[in-house]
């Protein structure tokens, strides 16, 4: 027996993973002989490969797949800081062939693919081209996504511009993608050149055009709905975050406004609350009776998810046709923003306005009487509107509670935090109300309306907002004294969405480029 045996031997435990231990062992071991052939002490870093990548460290000449294709990169794609593949919106040609345009994915080792578990992943089917250092599974390994569509792969190692060793020490890997040369678009040093003030002035009219652009969205879905269920979807929208949005607004519809306020008012008031989350969570399909996972049998001792299920038993029968599958709502974003919480939120919401409408409840904040325009405190405003959606209360399983099955938090949190609320006042409110100002000609509450979005301050950032930040002003001191408020973050994504949301060869061609060079200096 030998000693790696004696060491497994020892450990007397069982049914233990030892055969991970053993298999992680040997693949370790494989890995290293890798590196060390190419002259490495250790294993390189995958941001590395990813930097490289981005930067196109690379001699074109040399680009051919592990079964020897020629490749040509017309876009390395953009940077992705979410879950997903590496790069997205990348195309490039193999073998001279029409553009592939899709996602791109980026190890070490070729091997990684299939640790990674990619290719039982739907989220990886649009992946193009695996970008690899090195090929350590052979050209005779076929590597495929979870539809079993095979995918080329392209070894690096061999095309890069200069050493590895050498690339290894100048690239700070850790700062990408922003301290990328290639993250800043061509404008950045007219931008540079500019004076500030003038940069500000652009920045206000793009986020003024953005507003305007969304109260356009909701003209056009009042030809559908009315202005409460319109502003009912677009919250539930804004609660789904990116990677729920979809999931959100098709909740909002399957329960339209109308229905749940017919529900409720035939509901004894005392029993509102557990009602409506039942509802809610019952139709979304996440109740802990209809996911098909193992739960704890501890899940179904707790009172208020006894009085849930309960409760949807009694609903179900009207609403069973509307419920919607349970695995379609996506993970991977921090615990506090799982739908679960930001469903509970939205029923608080609802309840607290429950004897008015969505629309009436915002026209009594904005529209108090005896203040006028210009004496309206925009602090006050804010307050109130972010108190709609701020729920916490010690006796909420939700206030201790990141999901159904999980433990109890240490502390209360609230459903819906500060900065999501201050999301949805700007993406929602605000250009709901313009749109209701404009229609019914109310000049006093456009005004006031126009100086609250100028008055409000910047928004919680985000992954578009950094690439944008640093596309146009690299991250320097500029940055701050510029983009100081919530409607030049809103101008910021307005230019992303007219031009920077193009392939990124097509920069050096953008029409952006000539307004600012148009531009006073």
């Amino acid at each position: 027996m030998n000693g790696q045996e004696r060491k497994w031997e020892d450990s007397q435990g069982f049914f233990e993973n030892y055969f991970k231990k053993l298999t992680t062992y040997w693949i370790t071991r494989e890995s290293r002989v890798v590196f060390s052939k190419y002259g490495l002490e250790k294993r390189i870093a995958e941001k590395l490969v990813q930097s490289i990548w981005f930067d196109q460290r690379l001699c074109k000449d040399r680009l051919r797949t592990n079964s020897g294709e020629k490749v040509e990169v017309l876009s390395p794609g953009k940077w992705n800081s979410e879950s997903g593949p590496d790069f997205i919106q990348s195309a490039i040609k193999i073998s001279s062939t029409e553009a592939l345009r899709g996602d791109i994915e980026v190890h070490v080792l070729a091997s990684e693919w299939f640790a990674h578990n990619h290719h039982q992943d739907k989220n990886y089917d649009n992946v193009i081209l695996h970008v690899i250092m090195w090929d350590d599974l052979g050209a005779n390994k076929r590597l495929v996504n979870s539809a079993g569509r095979e995918i080329p792969q392209l070894p690096l190692y061999y095309a890069l511009d200069t050493e590895l060793t050498s690339l290894s020490s100048s690239i700070n890997s850790s700062a990408y993608p922003f301290a990328s040369p290639s993250s800043q678009g061509s404008c950045y040093s007219i931008i540079r050149a500019k004076e500030l003030r003038k940069v500000g002035e652009l920045l206000d009219l793009a986020g003024d055009a953005r507003i305007a652009s969304k109260a356009n969205r909701f003209e056009k879905e009042l030809s559908r709905e009315d202005y409460n269920q319109v502003i009912y979807e677009r919250i539930m929208e804004a609660l789904g975050f990116k990677r729920n949005k979809e999931q959100f607004l098709l909740l909002a519809r399957r329960l339209p406004l109308k229905e749940i306020r017919e529900l409720l008012s035939s509901t004894k008031p005392s029993i509102w609350g557990i009602t409506l989350q039942a509802l809610f969570f019952g139709t979304a399909g996440i109740l802990p009776s209809q996911q098909e996972l193992p739960l704890k049998p501890a899940v179904f001792q707790d009172k208020y998810i006894r009085e849930l299920e309960q409760s949807w038993e009694r609903l179900k029968g009207r609403y069973q046709d509307k419920v919607l599958p349970w695995d379609i709502w996506k993970s991977g974003m921090r615990p506090a923003n799982f739908p679960a919480r930001r469903i509970a939120g939205m029923c608080h919401f609802l309840l607290r306005i429950f004897l008015l409408t969505p629309l009436h409840k915002l026209l009594m904040i904005f529209c108090t009487p005896g203040i006028s325009a210009q004496e309206t405190p925009f602090k006050r405003i804010d307050k109130e509107l972010k108190e709609l959606f701020g729920f916490v209360e010690e006796e909420d399983y939700w206030s201790w509670h990141y999901s159904f099955a999980g433990k109890k938090l240490k502390k209360t949190i609230r459903l819906i935090g500060s900065g999501r609320a201050a999301a949805i006042i700007v993406n929602v409110i605000i250009p709901a109300l313009l749109l209701y100002a404009r229609n019914k000609e109310h000049k006093q509450l456009e005004n006031l309306l126009a100086r609250f979005y100028y008055w409000y301050p910047r928004l919680p950032s985000n992954s578009l907002l950094r690439y944008m930040e640093h596309r146009l002003f690299a991250y320097e001191n500029r940055l701050k004294r510029v983009v100081n408020s919530a409607r030049r973050q809103q101008g910021l994504l307005q230019i992303y969405q007219d031009w920077c949301s193009q392939e990124e060869r097509v920069c050096q061609h953008c029409g952006f480029k000539r307004v600012l060079e148009d531009m006073q200096p």
